[in-house]
């Protein structure tokens, strides 16, 4: 084979690599870009969890006072629920 011939086969399948190198190169650029969204969303969305999570508690503990206040007879059945 004419070593011109080889030379120039050799620089087609360099060519067809790099373009596939390339193409993975911006792939990759690509779905690191949408990671990066994702975690920016993600730590948004852990915040707002948090608060929600916090004023949950805040109104169980709220309900929960409200309960024991509307009670009248509350220490004394929590008294009997203690001595049983």
């Amino acid at each position: 084979m004419n070593p011109q011939k080889q030379i120039k086969i050799l620089e087609n399948r360099l060519e067809k690599s790099l373009v596939k190198h390339n193409e993975g190169l911006a792939k990759n650029k690509m779905l690191r870009e949408n990671i990066d969204e994702l975690r920016k969303e993600r730590v948004v969305f852990d915040g707002i969890y948090k608060k929600l999570e916090r004023e949950l508690h805040e109104k169980k503990v709220s309900a929960g006072l409200l309960r024991v206040t509307d009670s009248s007879d509350w220490p004394f059945s929590h008294c009997k629920h203690i001595s049983s």
